[in-house]
């Protein structure tokens, strides 16, 4: 069994969302069980990464915009 750790991090070094760990079965060990474990954790887990991503953006936008309205009065 082998894992992979994804933390993401904004363009300024500070952390989006937490830590991620994830467990790939790669059998034996041959490449293409290896191949085969990691086009699963890129089926499974990938939408669930781009989703993280996509909420922290827009709450990223979210409080620009509210942070520019409040200048303008």
């Amino acid at each position: 069994m082998a894992k992979i750790k994804i933390m993401m991090e904004d363009n300024n070094g500070k952390q989006i969302g937490e830590q991620q760990e994830y467990e790939l079965e790669v059998g034996g060990g041959t490449l293409a069980e290896i191949e085969a474990a990691v086009e699963k954790f890129k089926r499974e887990s990938l939408p669930e990464i781009e989703r993280e991503l996509l909420a922290g953006s827009q709450a990223e936008e979210i409080k620009k915009k509210r942070t520019g309205t409040k200048r303008d009065n």
